[in-house]
């Protein structure tokens, strides 16, 4: 339940009103004076045109914004909302993909609705979906026309730091406009995401994002829960494409399916071609140069860690590329990360120590289980030779019950040539196709090197 604090209503001056005559006569004088217009112009407060500027482009958009529902059947209950604006004269509607996945993905069934400004609603119907970069066109089925928004050129250049108002109804609140500045592009990102420095709440995902013109440079899609005002758009020359493609068809759910598993096949090939560009880049584990995913995809972290009571100490390297792709639900497909973790001992038995090594390995190895999304792991498990020595590997793929030839790709390894140190390493990727996850496996393993002599 929202909790609102309301103010406590204080007496001025601590004086007692003669009469309950007085008291309702000064409340009616001082609501007249909150509701009577200035006596003359008032030159506008310091800072205030940004608001002006703000208030013009709201009223320029306003009757080509819409709220996308989905509605859960029979019973029409609202399962979820986001925002959208018209974009064509025959009521083409944008919004983000994952606005509408339920309706998209999901086996439902589910209906979809629009709602206007002035509270004037009709149905909707799925165009065209682009899953790479959270798109969605809708139709209005019914509802009389509605002006549309217009989309600036693909050349259009953004200057950092330009003003850029973004529209949307966020929390099923209102419709508002949120003013912020363009950034730049994000960095480590496949599609070039834009940084807003904005306000964007859930509700306004598949809004659009203005330029002072009030033409569209980007879709809101979302925000940084651990950031204050860091925010994101799609950029309009992917709306470009989308609107330019040729038609899909979407009438019934199989065949939505099909096209969200073939955008997703377009997604995983891109990004293992990225990854795989040019040889992985190296950090320093113990004796070893182990591979780190390049630095203009991933983010990678280190750590240092020590047991003083089992004279252990660790050392660690975590990276990760966030480019996963929202499906539906909790599935998100198209990620790759790894982790390496280097353990020394100085005071157990050998025994005592490859005793705990091979606990955590196998944990790890017991923990790739099925879920209702995809199927159990088929593994491959041996001792393989390479550059290091010898080392237990573990190859894991795990199907999807709704996209086929696309897997989840686990492959664990530990070394086993160091009576008393152990490197363990983990690469992960899912929505990848099987030939894909064995070349990131194959490249993976083929980048470990000795950084010092054995």
């Amino acid at each position: 339940m929202t909790r609102f604090r309301v103010a406590a209503s204080r007496r001025l001056d601590g004086a007692t009103p003669r009469s309950t005559l007085l008291r309702l006569l000064l409340a009616l004088s001082l609501l007249a004076m909150l509701g009577a217009p200035p006596a003359r112009a008032q030159q506008p407060a310091p800072g205030s045109e940004a608001s002006g500027e703000a208030r013009r482009v709201f009223e320029h958009a306003r009757e080509r914004l819409v709220q996308v529902r989905t509605l859960a059947l029979p019973s029409r209950a609202q399962a979820s909302t986001g925002s959208g604006f018209v974009v064509a004269e025959d009521g083409l509607v944008v919004t983000n993909y994952h606005v509408v996945s339920q309706a998209a993905a999901e086996r439902g069934p589910y209906a979809l609705e629009w709602v206007g400004v002035d509270a004037s609603s009709g149905p909707l119907e799925i165009v065209a979906i682009d899953v790479r970069h959270d798109l969605a066109l809708l139709r209005r089925k019914s509802g009389a026309p509605l002006p549309y928004l217009a989309l600036a050129p693909e050349t259009r250049e953004l200057q950092r730091g330009e003003r850029v108002f973004s529209l949307g109804k966020p929390l099923d609140l209102g419709f508002v406009v949120s003013e912020g500045l363009y950034n730049g592009v994000v960095e480590r990102d496949l599609y070039g995401h834009l940084l807003f420095s904005g306000a964007l709440n859930a509700g306004m995902s598949g809004g659009p994002a203005l330029d002072a013109d009030g033409r569209v440079i980007g879709i809101n899609v979302a925000r940084r829960l651990d950031g204050q005002l860091v925010s994101f758009l799609i950029p309009v020359r992917y709306l470009h494409e989308l609107l330019a493609a040729p038609a899909q068809n979407l009438a019934e759910l199989p065949q939505r399916l099909a096209e969200i598993n073939r955008q997703l096949r377009l997604h995983q090939a891109a990004m293992v071609e990225r990854v795989l560009a040019a040889p992985w880049p190296t950090q320093i584990q113990g004796p070893y140069r182990v591979p780190v995913l390049p630095d203009g995809l991933a983010r990678c972290w280190g750590g240092n860690d020590a047991d003083n009571e089992n004279g252990l100490s660790t050392t660690s390297t975590q990276c990760n590329l966030s480019a996963g792709r929202f499906v539906s639900g909790n599935l998100i497909l198209g990620t790759v990360r790894l982790d390496h973790r280097h353990v020394e001992s100085t005071r157990l038995t050998d025994w005592a120590f490859w005793t705990a090594m091979r606990g955590q390995f196998a944990n790890r190895v017991f923990g790739l289980r099925k879920d209702r999304q995809r199927t159990p792991p088929r593994c491959e498990e041996a001792d393989v030779e390479t550059a290091i020595g010898a080392q237990r590997v573990v190859f894991c793929l795990g199907g999807y019950h709704r996209f086929e030839g696309l897997f989840q790709m686990t492959l664990l390894t530990m070394t086993l040539t160091h009576p008393k140190a152990s490197l363990s390493s983990h690469l992960y990727a899912d929505g990848i196709t099987e030939a894909n996850a064995r070349r990131l496996a194959q490249t993976f393993l083929e980048s470990m090197r000795w950084n010092r002599a054995p």
